[in-house]
């Protein structure tokens, strides 16, 4: 499927789940923040508050781009930092979302 076709798509089906926006730029701000925080957390020791202090802080950023500032069901950071960092479930992934070979959906995956 040509790029484009598939950037339509992920844009529908985030717009599905209440994304509000109509590009991927901020989008992609918070997911390299979510991943650096990975591999942060993977490198070296982290205090459990700040941790807690830069995920709430993408969490918040992420709800305001979403309708009602309700991140969509089933969403998580995954904090293995050998991909994306922010996801959906399996179980309650949209139609049209790209995945990841697990079937977890990726909010903003690299086109």
């Amino acid at each position: 499927m040509p790029m484009g076709k598939r950037k339509v798509r992920q844009l529908k089906a985030l717009q599905s789940i209440g994304f509000l926006d109509s590009n991927f730029i901020k989008l992609r701000r918070y997911e390299n923040q979510a991943h650096k925080l990975a591999e942060d957390i993977c490198n070296a020791p982290m205090e459990e508050e700040e941790r807690e202090r830069r995920e709430n802080n993408i969490i918040i950023a992420l709800k305001g781009m979403f309708k009602d500032e309700k991140l969509p069901e089933g969403f998580f950071i995954n904090f293995d930092p050998r991909r994306y960092a922010l996801k959906i479930k399996e179980n309650q992934v949209p139609e049209g979302l790209e995945t990841d070979w697990g079937g977890y959906g990726i909010l903003c995956p690299e086109f």
